[in-house]
């Protein structure tokens, strides 16, 4: 407001300065001008001339103002890259990794790191759909957990990425990462390859085959524990969709955390299933039509009359046999071998 205010007393002054400059000019003129011979048409062309004038001075200082706001932007703009290109390293040594942004001041970072770069499990070089180079990573399971619930408490807020003591990136949060994934991007990505090398050669095999034995164990002892909390009652559910995929430790997602929840419930129902086996004609006969009648969801219940179904097919084939395992409870197995 105050620099519109400004202008707007310098256009004032510039126009007084112009009727000054015109009246002078007139009355040079008049010294030796009869302006009672002067016609109609000579006074108009001088009134038009003079609107001209001002006219072409108006867009002269307009010129001026675009050519100087664009250099003004020029200017931010560099700076803001040269910046982002080539922030000071901070005073306080950081391990590599992601911090919250706690505040706006000269060293805005949380001393403790959400995740280290030892603590990623994957990292990938590739480009965005504007084809600027990024760092596509994961964090390793088993801490997942702490990304989940440290974005969370960042949501609307933003975090950082450290390297060298320098922040590289430091996007706004919008929700909570269960997943594991993040994205490093800078405005000079150019510099990401060289990170990319670095930060690839920081993730220790050995360390993190330590961090997948602890994680497996854990998961088995929760597993194990929720399994002996389970009733005739209960209502079986999976995490996730029921598919082999569900109960596969390592699946097309890479680590599943709930693989060995989603064994406990599928064994369960299974059993749940199994009890309501006969047999007829050297085939399995399973009557229940609905998930419902078993106390389960409705995917479960499919995947395992689909798995009867499969029993039965093999049966025709003749290479397998029906027994009873040591619960008492049907199950198909390979015949043995024949001896020549």
């Amino acid at each position: 407001m105050l620099q519109r205010d400004k202008e707007n007393r310098e256009l004032r002054k510039r126009n007084r300065e112009r009727m000054t400059d015109t009246r002078k000019r007139l009355l040079e003129i008049g010294k030796g001008t009869n302006y009672t011979n002067l016609s109609v048409e000579q006074l108009e062309d001088i009134r038009r001339k003079t609107l001209e004038k001002e006219k072409l001075d108006k867009a002269a200082y307009f010129k001026a103002m675009v050519y100087l706001a664009v250099g003004v932007v020029l200017i931010l703009l560099i700076g803001w890259l040269l910046v982002g290109c080539n922030s000071r390293p901070s005073a306080i040594h950081r391990e590599n990794g992601w911090y919250h942004v706690v505040s706006h001041s000269a060293d805005s970072l949380a001393w403790e790191p959400i995740v280290t770069a030892k603590d990623f499990e994957i990292l990938r070089l590739d480009t965005d759909a504007f084809g600027k180079q990024i760092i596509i990573g994961k964090i390793h399971p088993y801490y997942a957990d702490r990304w989940a619930v440290e974005t969370e408490k960042a949501i609307g807020k933003q975090i950082a990425f450290v390297f060298n003591d320098s922040v590289v990136s430091n996007p706004f949060v919008n929700a909570r990462i269960e997943s594991g994934n993040f994205a490093i991007t800078s405005p000079c990505d150019k510099l990401l390859p060289a990170i990319y090398e670095k930060l690839n050669s920081e993730i220790n095999r050995s360390y993190q085959d330590s961090l997948f034995k602890l994680i497996t164990s854990q998961l088995r002892q929760e597993a194990n524990a929720y399994q002996t909390t389970l009733t005739d009652t209960t209502f079986l559910k999976t995490k996730g969709m029921m598919s082999y995929a569900a109960i596969d430790v390592l699946n097309g997602s890479g680590f599943n955390r709930n693989a060995f929840y989603n064994q406990v419930v599928y064994l369960e129902a299974l059993d749940r299933a199994r009890r309501q086996l006969s047999i007829k004609n050297g085939q399995i006969v399973f009557p229940v039509q609905t998930g419902k009648e078993l106390n389960m969801t409705e995917d479960l219940f499919l995947f395992i009359q689909s798995f009867f179904k499969d029993w039965n097919q093999w049966l025709k084939t003749g290479k397998y046999t029906l027994t009873k395992d040591e619960k008492g409870l049907y199950i198909v197995v390979p015949k043995p071998a024949s001896k020549h």
